[in-house]
């Protein structure tokens, strides 16, 4: 019968079916107190005979023939390196079985029931390392377990059913309830909770809990040892007591004297260096319903939970960050929305006081338009999308946030809600980009149809107030002022095909864009007339 084993200098580490973990983590099969290694380092997968090293996410790597891999089928006379500790892949044909699990040079005694705790624990290596895949369906984990339907098997059985879920749950909370239901179903307990670390307060709190009679009402009192959870999650190290009530350790807990706790567990839930809360079971009526194999499963549970919760809040905080994306989007540039998710921030309620530039621009005429075509709403529907698509992507070109769209006019900001340098500049260049766009789907239009539609835009400098403005559950970012009032005001009076930009726009621009003489302008809201300057071309 074939053999394969790791040649190492401390000795051979025999590889059977299943899979063998490496790392400085205790729990691995293969362990060394190696500070370049992580604590699960890599695994090799044995199935049909083959078997396939996998990268464990370790912070050094692993090298095979000193090539960089993530995964790899590994071949008689492969050198492995991980961290400082290498190893050769070696194939006896014509050896004998296998020795049992654990007694090879290096690798720590199974102890009670080891062959069969070295699966549990191994498994959650597969499980984690997202490898389930090549043990195929859960007919091929009980073909690698004996056949008897014994406890271990069930035990192994039931881890394999938490790490499928792993996969197929992103919910955290029904996630957890399922867990802990199957952990119950293994395990002498009669009740079971999951506690999880309030990040307003850093306190503990109940978030699933049961017992064995079924769901505890949800106003129900929360009767657990306070003095055990408290030390776990202070501690960060695992506890099993037989029976608290002649325990030393907890001989003046008052929680465990009165609600009579017997035997009970108690393990951390660890995600990288973070305690994320605790995994608590107990029996009140039995002493010494726990074994140290049992606190191994559930130390393997409570990892199992670990991962559960770290992926639904990554979930959670992709969606949330979709959802933002998508808000954001509609009125900012991409560029600009890639820079607020970056810095963790957003858009609140709330505005300040900045100076921007304002553009508005609209088409002439297109009421009566519309009018013209009410028997086609379709079309006219269909030619502002087209007019808008091609303007939007103008003022997001040049790193302007669209502020919102009014029927067939456009009101655009350039320097909010962050102030890039040039606001006025990249105004005024996304205004002559925007006329070339229109030149284009006139152009269009009137082969097509028949119909040429003209726009005008007004551009305008100064100070305003820009910020989100609504409720919580909906919002619009915004700027108001009079320098918005006055935008609109000049985008009125410019004609088709014309830009139009207030004195204080030009002094800003006057180095790099041509503009003709000015003309002054009487605007609704203003005593004065104002001074405009229609913008011709960039300067050479």
């Amino acid at each position: 019968m074939s053999r394969a084993y790791l040649k190492h200098k401390a000795g051979e580490y025999t590889l059977s079916g299943g899979v063998c973990s490496i790392g400085r983590e205790p729990s691995c099969t293969i362990f060394f107190d190696d500070q370049e290694l992580s604590r699960k380092h890599a695994i090799i997968v044995g199935y049909n005979s083959e078997y396939t090293l996998m990268d464990f996410k370790s912070s050094n790597g692993v090298q095979v023939n000193n090539r960089p891999v993530e995964q790899c089928r590994l071949h008689h006379g492969d050198l492995v390196r991980m961290g400082s500790q290498l190893f050769e892949f070696n194939r006896d044909e014509d050896a004998g079985g296998p020795p049992d699990a654990g007694s090879q040079a290096g690798q720590k005694p199974a102890g009670k029931g080891g062959g069969d705790k070295s699966r549990l624990l191994t498994m959650l290596d597969l499980a984690e390392g997202q490898a389930l895949h090549t043990l195929a369906e859960p007919r091929a984990v009980a073909e690698a377990a004996p056949q008897e339907e014994d406890e271990s098997v069930q035990k192994l059985l039931i881890l394999y059913k938490v790490s499928k879920m792993i996969t197929s749950e992103l919910e955290g909370r029904p996630l957890l309830n399922k867990v802990i239901d199957l952990a119950l179903e293994v395990m002498r307990a009669d009740r079971g909770f999951i506690m999880l670390v309030d990040p307003a307060t850093g306190k503990l709190v109940p978030t699933v809990a049961r017992e064995m009679e079924g769901m505890m009402g949800k106003d129900g009192p929360i009767t657990i040892s306070k003095s055990i959870v408290d030390e776990v999650f202070e501690k960060g190290e695992p506890i099993l007591t037989k029976d608290a009530l002649v325990d030393p350790r907890f001989v003046t807990s008052g929680s465990i004297q009165m609600y009579n706790i017997r035997s009970a567990m108690c393990v951390p839930l660890h995600s990288k260096e973070e305690c994320l809360g605790v995994i608590y079971v107990d029996n009140r009526i039995q002493s010494d319903c726990f074994e140290d194999d049992d606190l191994d499963l559930l130390k393997a549970f409570g990892d199992q939970a670990a991962i559960a919760i770290t992926n639904s809040r990554l979930y959670a905080s992709l969606e949330e960050q979709t959802r933002q994306r998508e808000n954001l989007s509609r009125f900012l540039s991409p560029d600009i929305v890639d820079k607020i998710l970056e810095e963790k921030g957003g858009i609140g309620l709330g505005g300040t006081l900045v100076n921007a530039t304002v553009l508005f621009c609209d088409i002439r005429g297109f009421t009566s338009f519309s009018e013209a075509r009410r028997s086609e709403p379709q079309r006219v529907v269909e030619i502002l999308n087209q007019y808008l698509e091609a303007m939007t992507a103008c003022i997001f070109q040049f790193g302007g946030t669209l502020d919102k769209y009014l029927g067939d006019g456009i009101l655009a900001i350039f320097g909010a809600p962050f102030n890039p340098e040039d606001a006025p500049f990249r105004a005024v260049s996304a205004a002559m980009a925007m006329q070339v766009h229109m030149d284009r789907l006139c152009k269009e239009w009137m082969e097509r149809e028949q119909f040429g539609l003209l726009m005008g835009v007004g551009i305008n400098t100064g100070d305003v107030v820009a910020g989100s403005i609504g409720s919580v559950k909906r919002m619009d970012y915004t700027v108001i002022g009079d320098c918005v009032n006055t935008a609109s005001r000049i985008c009125s009076a410019a004609q088709g095909r014309e830009i139009l930009i207030t004195n204080s726009t030009y002094e800003a621009v006057k180095d790099r864009i041509e503009v003709r003489d000015p003309l002054e302008i009487k605007v609704k809201g203003k005593a004065e007339p104002i001074a405009v300057y229609k913008v011709v071309r960039p300067k050479k």
